[in-house]
């Protein structure tokens, strides 16, 4: 469910009401709702997962930090170009410039530089983003969406009238602070540094320098966290797999229709050349097809037996573990025999089985998903996968159905 909390009302406010009426469910539904409950999560959450947030969080940090630098080489420059601009001012002046004259020449020199930059850079924006589309990864949440706003130009347009007031009226506010009427002998005598013009100079420099030191401090971390990740075992093969989806048209292909579906495209993907397995699934690790359901074990000694484990649940065929190579602990994979409801099975992860039987072989245990009458045997434990990131996460507790063909 998707809802709007009213203005006022906290997150935790409305979790406190959300848990007083699933308790209330609970209690009235018992034999449907139980083991049941409900929690909010912020919908920012949902599409964009925090490990990725702190990632766009850093790089946005290291693109400020390096456009800081930019900043603070060009000031650098201004100094001195004002310096160098003090005489040609005082020159306009002995043949008769008034001072609005030189601000309106100044202006429209900086305005010409300033929005030059300001249009290059947003058609180098314009095109990377086509670029950033077609070489990201499809996962990123709303990657498809990227693009140059209204508030991208109005922020681009705003920097680029800052930078025209600033760079066109700093060498005639030095210049007019010379003198009143400054002249050209004066504005001679004064083209060379002084102690505060020095000192202003030396002070960018630092910060120049400053700046570039904790760009290359983050650098080395990022490569470091590069390492880092590269090390990360996520449980199951990344290299050399192809994957994509399919949906099948329900008019054409509904109910067990779909199964000569997928056993004819099985076929044909496993005789191309190159190709050494084939597995079928409703979703990858990490990926789609994580709905959860409550799961309850019938003779678990470590949980008892009301007490359920929310767990993600995902229907694969029997090549799914081999293609993957998620580790198989013990038992036997799922096999074609069974498609047979009336003994079915359901194979779990290795943190899921641990949870209800720690330090026991769960194979030969039975199961019970959701609120349903009918109970799975377990044949066979797989290792957990793990998200790629630094923390080395694992996923949500799997179950997995068969899907036989």
């Amino acid at each position: 469910m998707i809802g709007r909390l009213v203005p006022g009302v906290s997150l935790v406010q409305a979790q406190a009401e959300v848990a007083t009426v699933a308790a209330g469910l609970r209690a009235e539904y018992f034999e449907v709702m139980e083991g049941w409950g409900g929690y909010l999560q912020p919908l920012a959450d949902n599409v964009i997962p925090s490990t990725l947030r702190h990632a766009l969080t850093l790089l946005f940090a290291a693109v400020g930090v390096l456009q800081l630098i930019a900043c603070a080489n060009v000031a650098n420059l201004l100094p001195a170009r004002s310096m160098v601009r003090e005489h040609e001012l005082a020159l306009r002046t002995a043949f008769g410039a008034t001072r609005g004259q030189l601000i309106r020449q100044l202006l429209a020199e900086a305005a010409v530089l300033s929005v030059t930059g300001a249009c290059l850079g947003g058609l180098l924006t314009l095109y990377s983003i086509d670029v950033l589309r077609a070489v990201a990864p499809a996962d990123i949440p709303r990657i498809d969406q990227a693009a140059l706003d209204g508030r991208s130009i109005l922020f681009t347009g705003l920097i680029a009238v800052l930078t025209t007031l600033g760079a066109g009226l700093l060498p005639e506010w030095r210049f007019s602070r010379a003198s009143t009427f400054p002249t050209l002998g004066s504005a001679a005598k004064t083209a060379g540094p002084s102690r505060g013009k020095q000192r202003l100079r030396n002070g960018l420099v630092v910060v120049q320098l400053a700046l570039s030191l904790l760009l290359i401090a983050g650098a080395d971390l990022l490569l470091r966290s590069f390492e880092k990740l590269q090390d990360v075992d996520p449980g199951y093969e990344t290299g050399g797999i192809l994957t994509f989806k399919i949906t099948p048209d329900a008019k054409l292909y509904g109910g067990e229709a779909r199964l000569p579906l997928y056993r004819q495209m099985k076929q044909r993907l496993s005789a191309l050349p190159g190709v050494t397995g084939v597995g079928l699934f409703s979703g990858l690790p990490f990926g789609g097809g994580r709905a959860s359901l409550n799961l309850f074990a019938r003779d678990s000694a470590a949980l008892p037996a009301d007490e359920s484990v929310q767990a993600s649940w995902r229907i694969v065929d029997a090549d799914y573990f081999n293609v993957l190579k998620i580790p198989m602990r013990s038992g036997r994979g799922f096999e074609d025999r069974d498609h047979n409801w009336d003994a079915p099975v359901i194979i779990l992860s290795q943190s899921l089985a641990e949870l209800f039987w720690p330090h026991e072989d769960a194979v030969g245990k039975r199961v019970v998903p959701g609120s349903g009458d009918h109970a799975y045997t377990v044949v066979d434990v797989v290792g957990d996968t793990r998200l790629t990131d630094l923390t080395g996460s694992r996923e949500r507790p799997q179950m997995y159905f068969p899907l036989t063909l």
